[in-house]
């Protein structure tokens, strides 16, 4: 399914509580869910190009094969969220927390990661090339220990 381009006002659930909702396979393009809770819910396949998730809870989110070029993160809480094929082009996860999120094989390209919390991510296969200058960002170990990527450029990285 391509993402159809929309004349119509985006649709808002900004603070809303929709914990286990299906969107999946929807075109939700330039939605705006700033603040909402999103637990378990499903965006599998979703055509979700500019959407806002801003603040917004995704613990046990499914985005798997979504379309989310240019979509935002701002300190979106993403634990054990599953991005597992989705198209992250230019995505911003600027001071979102990452836990166990699962990137296989997603597209990460010029992706904006910056003041990040990313703690047992899963990358296999994910594309990474051209990611911005990644600010203020550790990566915790299961040891305790940390990776720390301040001021490093992952170029052509996959």
């Amino acid at each position: 399914m391509a993402c159809r381009a929309s004349h119509h006002s985006p649709q808002d659930f900004s603070h809303s509580a929709l914990v286990a909702r299906d969107f999946s396979g929807q075109d939700l393009s330039g939605a705006i869910f700033t603040g909402a809770t999103l637990m378990g819910a499903n965006f599998a396949n979703a055509c979700l190009v500019d959407a806002v998730f801003d603040q917004t809870d995704l613990t046990n989110a499914n985005f798997k094969y979504a379309r989310l070029a240019g979509a935002s993160f701002k300190q979106a809480h993403l634990i054990r969220t599953s991005f597992r094929c989705a198209s992250l082009t230019y995505a911003n996860f600027d001071s979102a927390t990452l836990l166990g999120v699962d990137f296989t094989r997603a597209d990460l390209s010029d992706a904006m990661i910056s003041d990040l919390a990313l703690k047992s991510a899963i990358v296999t296969s994910a594309i990474l090339p051209d990611w911005s200058v990644i600010y203020e960002t550790q990566l915790a170990l299961d040891d305790g220990s940390f990776i720390n990527f301040d001021n490093s450029e992952l170029a052509n990285f996959q």
